[in-house]
């Protein structure tokens, strides 16, 4: 077939011109070991948006990269040319630059700071905070002296300026930090600030309020005591972040005034007592997360006024002993999570107004006997967590059998199964019994039209699975791992024709697979590593045509002592390499070294066999004699092997002598 021109020739040359002319938008990360000079070229043959500066540096890295420019232009003030060097550069990220910075590039949008000394930070908000940037000194490229300790703890609320250009700035890791500068709110055009892992923070300054186009803020500092009242001029705030403050006692009055809030995380702030009444104030509020706030002892009635709110997490609230009334006025909520909640003893009669609920999670509440009648009005629930809990008494309270999808039952026992309505829930695609103290898996779980996905994960009494495991014909994931004292697999389970996943990692007692996992035709991903009891592989593995090609799965099936196909090919290789062998080819089989596909996996058992008996007649012909027939210099074959070896085969052979038995079965095995 002719070949296809997308231009005509003539303009091959216009092509090829315009493609030197562009240049492209790069990311430059410059270490401290790179020689800036040459680094100083990139700026000039292509468009710098990004650079990220890794020190400690002996001099101010910015001004040798405008230095070392062959485009500086001659007679320009340093500002002027620092300006014109790095125009283009939008996001810049500085990880323990060890020298004062005195110039930032005017553009910049983005500035992430990590393990920034103090030193250092002094010095970019005097940059970003100041109007006009005055012509650096000559000592400023000299390398920044010792810093003492009262240096490294210094507060840098002295600082002054009017620059406002930057809309991210992120502080990781800024240990040194005890409090932020006033002039941190002359960055009026800031969008986001955030504060990660700066873990001697107490406080922010009263001008945090003056960052009106602030939309998202992050404190993550566990020293962090308390919020500034100014807080309520932050209206176009978004999400307010203030997860693991756990000396965090109290939120301040005005945050009910951020009326444009949507996300508020306060998980892991476990010095939280309670929350504001002015929180219903939050009227644009859609995620609350208060996970593992353990003090938290009450939720205030205003919460019902929060009318966008859509998800709720209360897990882990140990000191909570019961919900408002008012929580039924969340018409929009969708997500409630309460598991882990020791002390909640009844939900309020008005949960069954949330109409729009389709996820509860009550896992170990353990003071919760009773759900209230009400409970039957939730029509649209589609995951319901029981864990731990009476499902035989609980579950017959729900009126939404129809439409549950998701059920988990982890922790539980035949007594407390519901043994009597799970063939209602026709809709059921998971079921999860982890944990559980079931010793057989209960035959109306094997009725279930729809269910896709099944975990016994870690189900200690589980001995065998019953022979109707065939009738679910929908099952993709059939997850055992950790069923220490499961033996076998029923039969039946090669009718699982759409199963994907096998999971059996760390089930010791399984002795042995079914031949009629041969039908699982869709079967991508075997895991039986840790079945320390498991002597074989059934023949009939070769028939999975998807398994073959799903190379990672090879890699983990796992057999008898064998610790990985991987692992065992490796000790062949090196056995066959004591003796010299350079053919790894027979018959048309290839031995596969943990990448290849399954056929090489279900070809290599017989070939690994022939090897070992050849290798064998080798050691045994050669055993004894100190000049062995096949041991002269040039390259020849042993006698009755057919395989090539080479000089000095003696030693080569000997070394065969040192593979024990073990390693012998596993190369058999396979």
């Amino acid at each position: 077939m002719a070949e296809t021109r997308l231009l005509p020739k003539p303009a091959w040359s216009l092509c090829t011109s315009v493609h030197h002319t562009v240049r492209p938008i790069v990311h430059l990360r410059l270490d401290k070991n790179l020689p800036l000079a040459a680094t100083a070229e990139a700026f000039v043959r292509k468009i710098v948006a990004r650079l990220s500066l890794s020190g400690p540096f002996d001099a101010d890295p910015l001004l040798t990269l405008a230095a070392a420019s062959p485009s500086a232009p001659p007679g320009a003030s340093t500002t002027e040319s620092l300006d014109a060097f790095f125009r283009e550069v939008k996001v810049m990220t500085l990880y323990r630059p060890g020298v004062r910075l005195a110039h930032i590039p005017p553009p910049l949008q983005e500035l992430h700071l990590d393990h920034c000394e103090p030193h250092v930070l002094g010095a970019l908000l005097h940059a970003l905070t100041h109007a006009a940037q005055p012509d650096l000194p000559s000592d400023t490229l000299a390398p920044a002296g010792p810093l003492s300790a009262q240096n490294r703890s210094m507060s840098l609320s002295k600082r002054a300026g009017g620059r406002s250009s930057l809309t991210s700035l992120n502080l990781l890791a800024c240990n040194f930090i005890k409090n932020l500068p006033d002039s941190i709110g002359k960055l009026t055009a800031l969008k986001a600030l955030m504060l990660n892992g700066c873990s001697v923070l107490t406080s922010l300054p009263d001008s945090i309020g003056s960052l009106t186009a602030l939309t998202t803020l992050t404190l993550h500092c566990a020293c962090l005591t308390a919020l500034p009242d100014t807080i309520r001029s932050l209206t176009r705030l978004t999400a307010l972040s203030l997860q693991n403050c756990s000396r965090l006692t109290r939120l301040p009055i005005s945050i009910g005034e951020l009326t444009a809030l949507a996300s508020l995380d306060l998980s892991y702030c476990a010095a939280l007592v309670n929350l504001p009444a002015t929180i219903g104030g939050l009227s644009a509020l859609t995620a609350l997360d208060l996970t593992e706030c353990f003090r938290l002892q009450r939720l205030p009635d205003s919460v019902g006024d929060l009318a966008a709110l859509t998800a709720l997490d209360l897990s882990n609230c140990r000191s909570l002993a019961h919900l408002p009334e008012l929580l039924g006025s969340l018409a929009a909520l969708a997500t409630l999570n309460l598991s882990w909640c020791y002390r909640l003893e009844r939900l309020p009669d008005s949960v069954g107004n949330l109409a729009a609920l389709t996820a509860l999670d009550l896992s170990d509440c353990s003071a919760l006997r009773s759900l209230p009648a009400s409970i039957r009005a939730l029509t649209q629930l589609q995951s319901l967590r029981l864990g731990s809990l009476d499902a035989r008494a609980l579950l017959p309270s729900f009126c939404c059998q129809a439409a549950l999808t998701n059920l988990c039952l982890g922790g539980t026992t035949a007594e407390r199964f519901p043994a009597q309505c799970i063939c209602e829930l026709t809709a059921l695609r998971s079921l999860h019994l982890d944990d559980s103290q079931l010793t057989t898996l209960p035959e109306g779980v094997c009725t279930l039209p729809a269910l896709t996905h099944l975990s016994l994960y870690c189900c200690a009494q589980v001995t065998c699975l019953p022979d109707a495991m065939g009738e679910l014909h929908a099952l993709t994931v059939l997850d055992l791992r950790n069923c220490g004292v499961l033996t076998r697999l029923p039969d039946s389970i090669g009718g699982l024709h759409v199963l994907t996943q096998l999971l059996l990692r760390e089930c010791e007692s399984l002795v042995a697979l079914p031949e009629s996992i041969g039908g699982l035709a869709a079967l991508t991903d075997l895991d039986l590593h840790g079945c320390g009891a498991l002597t074989r592989l059934p023949d009939s593995i070769a028939q999975l045509p998807a398994l073959q090609r799903n190379s990672a799965a090879v890699r983990r099936c796992i057999a008898s002592r064998t610790r990985s196909l991987r692992h065992a090919t490796a000790r062949a290789r090196r056995t066959a390499a004591a003796v010299g062998i350079r053919r790894w080819r027979d018959g048309g089989h290839t031995a596969c070294d943990g990448g290849g596909g399954g056929g090489a996996m279900a070809g290599t058992s017989g070939v690994f066999k022939e090897r070992l008996r050849q290798l064998r007649m080798a050691y045994d012909t050669n055993r004894g004699r100190s000049s062995p027939a096949c041991t002269t210099r040039s390259s020849r074959r042993c006698k009755g092997t057919g395989w090539r070896t080479t000089g000095k085969d003696a030693a080569r052979l000997k070394a065969l002598h040192d593979v024990t038995s073990a390693q012998a079965e596993d190369l058999e095995h396979l």
